[in-house]
């Protein structure tokens, strides 16, 4: 059974190890927020606009049921007002995929928006 919380620094190395190529990194994440090789301060700097007061995108650490960080999942795009949200930038360790986790992570991510953020649309 997956959990999530809030992702933090303790977690940037965590992703660093998981993005090992030009290829990982655009397929996690585009080629327009972050390079390669991606770098502690660039993740700092995600971090940041996560914690602004009026951020539009919630991410998170996928927990198992063993305690292990095994993802990430972000739900990006977020608007309020119109209760609207996308999820995008989901990452699975190397190690845990082929396990259903990220199905997991979905169904987590959509019932923090839908029943927790009272979204209408993700």
């Amino acid at each position: 059974m997956i959990t999530l919380r809030p992702y933090s620094e303790a977690d940037f190395c965590r992703t660093l190890t998981w993005i090992d190529s030009y290829r990982m990194l655009v397929q996690w994440a585009g080629p327009i927020q972050f390079s390669y090789p991606l770098t502690i301060e660039q993740l700092r700097h995600y971090a940041a606009d996560i914690a602004a007061v009026q951020s539009v995108r919630r991410v998170f650490a996928a927990v198992d049921d063993t305690g292990t960080v095994c993802g990430q999942i972000e739900l990006g795009a977020l608007d309020l007002f119109n209760e609207t949200a996308t999820i995008c930038r989901v990452l699975l360790a190397p190690e845990s995929r082929g396990k259903g986790y990220c199905y997991q992570m979905i169904r987590a991510v959509l019932a923090y928006g839908f029943e927790t953020l009272r979204l209408r649309r993700i």
